[in-house]
This record gives structure tokens, C-alpha cells and sequence, in this order.
């Protein structure tokens, strides 16, 4: 075969270029508006709507969607200058903001909306911020930090600090110091103890304190019980006076690997009246109803007291 002339090798080699489709052009596509981050205002919670007024203004960053997840602080000071500008450098870096300028919206602030954080002056004109820091330290666990100009005193700090506020900053101040002592009043915190009731059952000579897993006679010495005398015990004396079937005292006592049979039960309640009955072979206490079950006898009187769960 006879070889192309360089001159049409080119003219074919530009015939293949023009007939290939254009390279696909990679789109650059936008956030949707929803979630890109935008300056709101929620409607005042008192008569004034213009800043520096007497009502509540809150201010945050972000589609409303996600509020709940912003740290709302609570400003309160009669300064409209600092008042503003506290409000917009805080809401500048991810913070939900409601300014006011007295104590007067914020029993109904802080009844309908979570504060996270408040900050409040001391010198509100016709009021003692000091008694507003008392008044929240009493009702709420949020962080307090107190800012003012002209009580510079030891003894006002340190008052301030033992009303219950966790901060104490001074005018003038910077205000990345400021943002960075918000932050550090923020952090998280040891949750709470959490409160559990503490039983104590009462039946016979006998005391038994479910949160110790302790029983005691009239004497005050200590019965040991196993863990399957102590499940047995709490099932009578929940339902004292009441025949318990086998299968019932069964099913209440059986935890989820426990491989417990009908007759252990019986040797739990034998084990039960060595320690309980005054003579064992002649039950008094827990006494057996044939064909039936078994009952608890006794009076039972029940008392609860809070205890701190550590």
C-alpha cells in the first residue's frame, strides 16, 4: 500500500479532532441558601423593636433550623453601646444573643427560652445587678459572668464570685478576651449528680435498704444476703400479704443468664427462713400456702430518701 502524503495525513488527523465531542466542562454548583449562614433577628420580646431600646432583642447566626444547637447568652446591661456591641461580636462567632437592658423581660426570657450563659453588669441604673445575680444563681445553672466599669473593689468581686457568678471582668476590657473568657464559662462542665430515691423496707424486727443491698435486724446486726436471697426477699416485700406463685417468685427473680429452676426457689426460701425465721422449721414470716405458693406475712412500711448518685 502506497503511504499518505504528510499533507493528508494532516488534513485527516484535523477531520478526527473536529468530529470528537467537546470535553464536558466540570459545574460548579452552589450551597443551598437554606444552609448558608445568614444574620436574623427574632421578633422583640418587649414594647421596643430598635436597639438601645427597653425590649429584648436576640440575634444569631444561622437558618433558624439550627438554633438549638447555637449557645444562647443572655446580656443584660443599660449601656447601648456596649450593649451592641457585645451583641454583634458574639453573634459573629456562633453565639445566639438576647440583649436587654434591665431585669424587667427576663423572668419571661428565662422561663420560655434555655440561657447557656448570662452576662450582666452590676450598675443598671435603678438596680443592684448583684441582686440579679443572686436571684439567677438560685434558679438557674447557667454560667454568670459579671462585667463593670466603675466597682473595682476586692470585696465586690468577691461577693459577686460567692453570689454564684463564675466570672468577674473589669472596664475596660479587650474583647477577644472577653470572647475567650465566654468560651471558658462554656465549656462543658461534671454533669449534675442526678438524684435516685433510696428505699428502706421496714417488716417485722427487719430493715432492708434496697440501695445498699443491706438488711439489718432489730439489733442492728448485719444479715448477709446472696444475690438471689436479696432478689427473692424484694419480690415479698413488694407484694406483702399476697400468695406468690412458684412461677411468679420465678419470673421476678430470673435474670437474663440466670439458669433458675422451680425448685431452687424452694432453696432460696429455706436459705431466706434461716436467717429470717426465729425457728426455721416453724415459719412465721414467709410461710408456705400448699398447692398455692408462698406468702409474706408481715406489715411492710416503705420509706424513700433522696440520695445523691455519684
Amino acid at each position: 500500500m502506497r503511504g499518505r502524503s504528510p499533507q493528508a495525513a494532516q488534513q485527516a488527523d484535523s477531520r478526527i479532532r473536529l468530529s470528537l465531542p467537546p470535553l464536558a466542562q466540570p459545574q460548579r454548583t452552589r450551597a443551598p441558601t437554606s444552609l448558608r449562614p445568614r444574620l436574623i433577628a427574632s421578633p422583640p420580646c418587649g414594647p421596643a423593636t430598635a436597639r438601645g431600646g427597653t425590649g429584648a432583642i436576640s440575634i444569631m447566626r444561622g437558618s433558624s433550623r439550627w438554633s438549638r444547637f447555637v449557645k444562647h447568652i443572655l446580656l443584660i446591661d443599660d449601656d447601648p453601646t456596649i450593649r451592641d456591641l457585645l451583641s454583634d461580636y458574639l453573634s459573629q462567632h456562633a453565639f445566639r444573643v438576647t440583649a436587654i437592658s434591665d431585669s424587667r423581660p427576663l423572668a419571661r426570657i428565662v422561663g420560655t427560652d434555655a440561657v447557656d450563659l448570662v452576662v450582666v453588669d452590676l450598675n443598671l441604673g435603678h438596680e443592684d445587678g448583684l441582686e440579679i445575680v443572686r436571684r439567677l444563681s438560685s434558679t438557674s445553672d447557667a454560667p454568670i459572668i459579671i462585667i463593670s466599669g466603675d466597682r473595682l473593689d476586692e470585696a465586690d468581686k468577691v461577693v459577686g464570685l460567692e453570689l454564684g457568678a463564675t466570672d468577674y471582668v473589669t472596664k475596660p476590657f479587650a474583647i477577644r478576651e472577653f470572647l475567650a473568657r465566654v468560651r471558658a464559662s462554656l465549656r462543658e462542665r461534671p454533669a449534675p449528680k442526678r438524684r435516685r430515691e433510696r428505699k428502706t423496707y421496714r417488716f417485722g424486727r427487719f430493715e432492708l435498704d434496697i440501695d445498699m443491698r443491706r438488711l439489718v435486724d432489730g439489733d442492728g446486726v448485719n444479715i448477709k444476703l446472696s444475690a438471689g436471697e436479696f432478689k427473692l426477699l424484694t419480690v415479698f416485700l413488694k407484694a406483702p400479704q399476697h400468695v406468690l406463685s412458684r412461677e411468679q417468685l420465678l419470673t421476678e427473680t430470673r435474670s437474663h443468664n440466670d439458669d433458675v429452676f422451680d425448685r431452687s426457689i424452694d432453696v432460696l426460701i429455706l436459705r431466706l427462713r434461716r436467717k429470717l425465721e426465729v425457728d426455721p422449721a416453724r415459719p412465721k414470716l414467709i410461710r408456705t400456702e400448699r398447692g398455692a405458693g408462698y406468702v409474706l406475712t408481715s406489715d411492710v412500711t416503705v420509706s424513700d430518701a433522696a440520695r445523691l448518685r455519684t
